[in-house]
């Protein structure tokens, strides 16, 4: 997230972010012990245990790849996903026991977060024009967050297929909650002249307390 600041310190001074373009000296030296400290930490698990140690050698390796190369859509919604969801593989890593509850909660976390950062573009969809390939920007604002909730459908529908029946209400409590407040939101849309981004400021923030409210369900309650 550091690199990423400092490779898009300049586009970001122009949407108002100015901490890294200000003061990207500091920034940089904070970025190089960092980076040491962090290489460091990842020799360490590597010898403890080189499994678990090189997942987390990749998993950072290929987040550098987000600032770095540019991917453009969904490459780059899907590498943050990934890097996102492989924590949750390091436990079956470490012990070896390649179990299949591991891979599904991977699944759930890996399809949240590629639909939010869908919804995470959206607030930035006209200053990413020439610079940033995202799907707000391929397709629009509105088309964009119906692809959203199109695919977050799936990922309810497969987050309530656990087999732990506290784990299942969430996702169905979340998606009848969701539903009532969007067509609140419309109502509120039309009264005030809502359009655009401003209508799903919110959407980031709700899919952000489901996962939250997942993970500690689905550690709590396995």
């Amino acid at each position: 997230m550091v690199f990423n600041d400092l490779c898009d310190s300049k586009r970001d001074a122009l949407k108002g972010k100015k901490v890294a373009s200000d003061y990207r000296e500091q920034i940089h030296m904070f970025y190089e012990r960092l980076t040491a400290t962090t290489g460091m930490l990842l020799l360490c698990s590597i010898v403890f245990d080189w499994k678990s140690g090189l997942l987390a050698a990749f998993t950072w390796g290929y987040g550098l790849l987000y600032s770095a190369t540019k991917l453009r859509y969904p490459w780059n919604n899907l590498l943050v996903a990934a890097c996102s969801g492989a924590p949750v593989l390091a436990g079956m890593t470490y012990t070896g026991r390649y179990e299949i509850t591991s891979w599904f909660f991977f699944v759930v976390v890996f399809g949240v977060i590629t639909i939010r950062e869908v919804f995470k573009d959206i607030p930035d969809a006209e200053s990413d024009v020439g610079y940033k390939d995202t799907l707000p920007v391929r397709i629009g604002i509105d088309p964009a967050a119906l692809q959203g909730a199109r695919i977050g459908g799936w990922v309810l529908i497969i987050a309530t297929c656990y087999s732990s029946t506290i784990i299942q209400l969430i996702p169905l409590v979340f998606a009848h909650v969701v539903a009532i407040f969007y067509v609140g939101l419309l109502y509120y849309r039309d009264t005030y002249r809502w359009r655009g981004k401003e209508t799903y400021l919110w959407a980031q923030k709700a899919i952000d307390v489901f996962l939250t409210a997942y993970i500690a369900l689905f550690w709590f309650g396995m």
